[in-house]
């Protein structure tokens, strides 16, 4: 039945209408104003027309209604406890501290509008209950744009913008956020917290003051096909909680993403540029995994992991970067494993690891970077199938009691050495070739280092091609051509045992030794324009060898 609310009668008030109606019902307002307040305890439809109620209403836990087409200007407090539906109702310049309020009951609104030019602590709250809102503006000041407490909500196509919070779930709440949009506020758009887990799909963050989305206290958020842009703090932050990124891109902030104190996390196919800072950091004991993403145009670190992190990455292109001080790669006291990624373009290093982090490399590329392209200090670094080229300085430096292995890798042109060892470290090179290296192909100093089938060709620079200075290695199956220096160079009391050395077409002393102690076996050196082997001042014996041709 239809009960019509009209100045002619025969029901003048909302109040007489709901006394009448039974459940099922509906009430037709046609009034442009109503300044009473209303209770409603039965199941009824209240349908308005362009009408503007300044009382407000309360549903009981006993009802099941809807309000369409009723704006709602300077009421207090809506409260639901019972099965809510709002259809284009527009809650204006609420006088109260939350606007609409929602307990222990199913809340839905379908393209409405809270507004507020005063500020307020909650446009929406839902408590212990369930929401759908869809195609809704929630503008604030409110400090809080929707409140989830213990509740599960779904958001499509809902709006938020000028708040202090976009949204908070809390207290185990759910959540699934797709479609919506999120623009300035002045702290953080999406707090998720409390053992909450909320999924977002197709959501876009614009232009916050902090962070876009933070996750804390053991929850869980899943993203899928979102975009970030335009913060003044880290985009995403997570704290004791578990992330998971597909398809998502962030630009233009300040940082992209902070993870802290026992978090995990997951990017794939994530694409980070033009931030002004870190683009992913990790503090702490962290589990990271990287797959296909893209960092570029940042002017601090593409990924950052310190502290006892651990974090795998996987074919991922780090390139663009624009700080001389920052490297691409940043590793202090961690675990990183990278497999097919690819490193270019760098101001400064590629990787720079140092306190006792572990790195393995395995069929990387390094291409084009002002300063060293993998560093190492203090910390085991294991390099498998990479190449490294056009590097301005070393390509690789292990320093300060590092160790590792590099093993099948190619060095192509460089400005530098191609591989440098310092300050007693300890490696193993082997199965890798060196060209058109810009000094030394290899330079080793107060080091321990074993060389094994190693090739060295067109070095055509004025330098020797392997130095090695106080320091004990070893040398087996190194077979080098057409060097324009000394091939190896060999000083200042350093022991070598070397077998299986083949040196051809040199333009100077093929081995040159000062001060030093060799034994040397099965040697091939021919057609040099210099000495075979030069010695001075050293203790050297040389056996099952060959020396032809040398002017």
């Amino acid at each position: 039945m239809h009960h019509i609310v009209s100045e002619q009668g025969p029901l003048y008030s909302i109040h007489e209408a709901l006394q009448q109606a039974q459940d099922g019902d509906t009430i037709i307002l046609q009034h442009t104003q109503y300044d009473e307040f209303f209770t409603i305890s039965k199941s009824v439809t209240i349908k308005g027309n362009g009408t503007t109620c300044t009382g407000g209403f309360k549903v009981e836990n006993t009802a099941n209604v809807t309000i369409e087409n009723i704006t709602f200007s300077n009421v207090p407090r809506i409260d639901c406890y019972g099965h809510t539906t709002l259809k284009y109702v527009h809650i204006a310049e609420p006088r109260d501290a939350i606007a609409l309020f929602a307990g222990s009951c199913q809340l839905t609104l379908f393209h409405c509008q809270l507004t507020t030019t005063n500020a307020r602590d909650q446009g929406i709250q839902i408590k212990n209950g369930n929401a759908r809102i869809e195609s809704t503006l929630i503008k604030g000041p409110f400090h809080v744009g929707c409140f989830v407490n213990h509740s599960e909500i779904l958001l499509l196509a809902t709006y938020f913008e000028q708040n202090f919070k976009g949204v908070q779930f809390e207290r185990e709440s759910v959540g699934e956020v797709n479609e919506c949009s999120f623009h300035h506020h002045e702290g953080t758009q999406c707090v998720v917290m409390s053992n909450s887990n909320v999924r977002f799909k197709n959501t876009r963050w614009q232009n916050g003051n902090v962070h876009a989305i933070s996750a804390i206290e053991q929850s869980n958020i899943h993203l899928l096909h979102c975009e970030f842009t335009g913060h003044n703090d880290y985009q995403i932050y997570v704290r004791e909680s578990t992330a998971a990124f597909e398809s998502c891109h962030l630009e233009k902030a300040q940082s992209g993403m902070l993870f802290e104190q026992n978090s995990k996390g997951k990017l794939l196919y994530v694409t980070c540029e033009q931030h002004e800072n870190l683009q992913v950091k990790s503090i702490g004991i962290n589990d990271l995994h990287l797959a296909q993403c893209v960092f570029k145009e940042t002017n601090g670190n593409s990924l950052s992991v310190k502290e006892k992190g651990k974090v795998i990455v996987e074919r991922t292109l780090f390139t663009a970067s624009k700080n001389p001080k920052y490297p691409q790669l940043y590793v202090e006291d961690s675990i990183v494993d990278l497999n097919e990624c690819m490193f270019k373009q760098g101001a400064s290093s590629a990787v720079y690891c140092e306190q006792h982090s572990l790195l393995t490399l395995r069929n990387c590329e390094f291409i084009q970077h002002q300063h060293i392209q993998l560093h190492s200090r203090q910390s085991k670094v294991y390099v498998f199938n990479c190449a490294f080229t056009q590097c301005d300085e070393a390509a690789v430096f292990y320093e300060f009691q590092s160790e590792g292995v590099i093993d099948t890798c190619h060095f192509g042109r460089s400005y530098n050495s191609q591989l440098a060892f310092n300050g007693e470290s300890q490696a193993s090179v082997r199965n890798s070739t060196f060209t058109q290296a810009g000094t030394n192909a290899i330079f080793i100093l107060k080091s321990n280092v074993q060389l094994e089938h190693i090739s060295i060709r067109e070095h055509i620079a004025k330098h020797p091609a392997i130095v090695i200075e106080a320091s004990i290695v070893g040398l087996q199956h190194i077979a080098a051509t057409n060097v324009q220096s000394e091939t190896i160079h060999i000083h200042a009391h350093s022991t070598i045992i070397g077998s299986n050395i083949s040196i051809e077409q040199g333009t100077n002393a093929h081995i040159a030794i000062h001060n030093s102690t060799a034994q040397l076996t099965h040697l091939q050196l021919a057609d040099g324009k210099g000495y075979g082997l030069y010695m001075k001042k050293s203790d050297v014996s040389v056996s099952h060898s060959e020396l032809r041709n040398h002017d």
